[in-house]
């Protein structure tokens, strides 16, 4: 079956909304010409050869006119081409030329059959003199009267080139309108998240190819102006809604996609953050769409699983098989963000974080916040310590995230990520992988008080026979001794510290060296445990370090466990007051020498407390060795006889 064809009429109709100024130019010949016939007395009377000559001479003088314009307009052109002058991309002048209604009527088709028409018909009044009266002399005044006001016009408005302010205005105008028509294009017809995308994709080009000074103004303008994305959401709380909500999120799902490519194809830190910022409010606008469009008017306003989100593209959002659980293009965006961040291809700075995380704040949807930040905390902190083989990501988080130290008083989400912050780096260290120095001493100020703890512990009694110095240097460098000795419990006795991270909680130390013990590790942490050992390692951290301690260890048989001189550093380590009247040993006296032994008796009985004094002194060496000098004096004082 064939088309019909379609009537002549609908074209001209067609042609007409297409060229509305030609259309005016025709139209305003025709009614000066119609007033000109019906009222002969408003042209010049003169005698035939006179009104001939009139008629030439004033043609003549338009054509000069029309001369001078066309050499305006290209001298124009070609010192502004030479001087490279644009605004938004766009050649200025060259704008201004092309996109003038007089520059558009001058260049068409009707305005050449006038001017030729204006030499034309004085000839037709030479040959044909009894049409004088009736069309030639009517007709060509009007256009006389038509032409020579457009060239004056023109002429006129060409001299506003030399107002740069008006031609950046007219430029932002024609901008801003492309890019709502744009907008309002991906809105009003059925359209795919590709469509927006390969629009964005070409309007990043073109901000990327413009003037770095323009940047500032294309994004106002064009990129960040989703002034129509606000009217189709008030649109849509009408009722009944004129249109859909699925355009709406086509439209931002193609647009974070395209902005997330963008930002691994871009090394300028300027445009990073820029890109990071449109990236915020486009998530912002998202999350106002949602929380004011109610189920009925939002079905692509798709949930899905966590575990589900890694699956999904910005550009097939659909999920209306999944398990409702966070919000999938916040979701996605973070995630794929996070991604490119982890694998060291967006060079993030401390600026651009602190945009991500404000962003991640306005998220209203509470699952898909924690999701959000979870992934975008991960990221950071493996591309920053654990990023081997990829770029490292060289900023300082806590100076992006101030609420990431422990001695901080977060507030509201900032407790959420410093919680998110720290669990990460605590299952890292708890996991068991084989870490560098570096990246373990970096994890380690993410973690608690309970955690450092705990390691400790760890690091101390997993192998009888030696530890890791070095890892026993860092821990020590990040564990303030506890004073517990002048308490009967010690159990969740808090630090001087209001924030729980830097609370000494006896139960919740044993429970994370319980999470250390269940690694496939040997079997010496498993039979501290069982065999009661564990539970006296904590009771001595508020006893004195004496002899009685060491014929304790000795009657328990802890020694197939850990040797004394490991007893000896933990309680040392964790907890203060090695000794009542310590200043006394500090200051030298010698009256109170020997604070190891508990009488004169255990003084000479030094053949039986040989092996302990030994293991105090490998104590004090091993102190000393981490920094701890005024331990290490302290513990060989007390092993001093009168």
């Amino acid at each position: 079956m064939t088309t019909p064809k379609e009537p002549w009429y609908s074209k001209c109709w067609d042609y007409i909304k297409d060229n509305p100024t030609l259309m005016a130019l025709i139209g305003g010949t025709i009614a000066l010409f119609i007033m000109l016939y019906t009222w002969p007395t408003l042209i010049p009377d003169y005698e035939h050869n006179i009104m001939i000559r009139t008629m030439l001479t004033n043609s003549v003088g338009l054509l000069a006119i029309l001369t001078f314009t066309a050499n305006i307009m290209i001298g124009t052109s070609k010192d502004n081409f030479n001087r490279n002058n644009t605004y938004l991309g766009v050649e200025v002048n060259s704008f201004f030329l092309i996109h003038s209604a007089f520059t558009r009527i001058i260049s068409g088709l009707p305005f050449k059959i006038g001017v030729s028409l204006l030499f034309l018909l004085p000839i037709i009044y030479f040959e044909i003199p009894a049409l004088a009266s009736i069309v030639v002399i009517p007709l060509w005044w009007s256009l006389f009267g038509i032409i020579s006001s457009l060239l004056l016009l023109n002429i006129l408005n060409t001299i506003s080139i030399i107002r740069p302010q008006y031609i950046r205005f007219r430029i932002r105008k024609h901008k801003i309108k492309k890019w709502h028509a744009f907008v309002n294009g991906v809105l009003s017809k059925s359209t795919t998240p590709y469509d927006s995308y390969a629009w964005h994709k070409y309007y990043l080009l073109e901000y990327e190819a413009i003037k770095p000074e323009d940047h500032s103004d294309y994004l106002k303008y064009i990129l960040n102006n989703l002034s129509p994305i606000d009217s189709a959401i008030y649109t849509l709380l009408s009722s009944p809604p004129k249109i859909s909500s699925g355009p709406i999120y086509d439209f931002l799902s193609g647009r974070l996609q395209a902005l997330i490519e963008h930002l691994e194809e871009t090394d300028d830190p300027r445009t990073i953050n820029e890109l990071f910022q449109l990236i915020s409010n486009t998530v912002e606008i998202h999350q106002n769409a949602s929380g004011n469009l109610n189920s009925k008017n939002s079905e692509k306003l798709t949930v899905c699983s966590e575990d589900q989100v890694s699956r999904i593209r910005l550009l097939t959002p659909e999920s209306s098989k999944f398990d409702k659980t966070v919000q999938v293009i916040p979701a996605v965006t973070y995630n794929e963000i996070s991604y490119k961040i982890h694998e060291g291809k967006i060079n993030l700075s401390q600026k651009d974080l602190r945009v991500l995380v404000s962003s991640i704040d306005n998220i209203k949807h509470q699952a898909t916040k924690e999701y959000a930040a979870k992934q975008l905390i991960e990221a950071i902190f493996t591309a920053s310590f654990l990023n081997f083989g990829n770029p490292q990501l060289n900023i300082n988080i806590v100076e992006a995230m101030p609420y990431l130290n422990p001695y901080a008083d977060p507030i509201g989400d900032e407790c959420m990520l410093r919680k998110l912050a720290f669990s990460f780096a605590e299952r890292k260290i708890i996991s068991g992988e084989s870490l560098p120095n570096g990246s373990y001493k970096n994890l380690l100020k993410f973690t608690s008080y309970n955690l450092r703890i705990a390691n400790l512990f760890v690091t101390l009694f997993k192998n009888k026979e030696s530890f890791d110095l070095k890892l026993a240097e860092y821990l020590t460098q990040e564990i303030e001794p506890v004073d517990l000795t002048s308490k009967d419990e010690f159990v969740d006795e808090p630090l001087q510290y209001d924030s729980d991270l830097l609370k000494f909680e006896a139960g919740k130390v044993k429970e994370m060296i319980y999470k250390f013990d269940s690694r496939p590790l040997n079997m010496t942490l498993m039979n501290i445990r069982d065999g009661g050992a564990l539970e006296w390692l904590f009771d001595i951290l508020k006893k004195p370090i004496t002899c009685d301690m060491y014929r304790e260890f000795e009657k328990q048989n802890f020694k197939r466990f850990f040797r004394f001189r490991t007893v000896v550093l933990w309680r040392t380590l964790v907890s203060t007051e090695i000794y009542d009247n310590l200043y006394y040993l500090l200051d030298g006296a010698s009256g109170y020498s020997g604070m190891f032994y508990k009488s004169d008796q255990d003084q000479s009985d030094l053949i039986d407390l040989k092996e302990a004094t030994e293991e105090v002194d490998k104590a004090a060496d091993l102190l000393e060795g981490f920094g701890r000098k005024e331990e290490a004096k302290m513990l060989r004082r007390s092993i001093a006889t009168k």
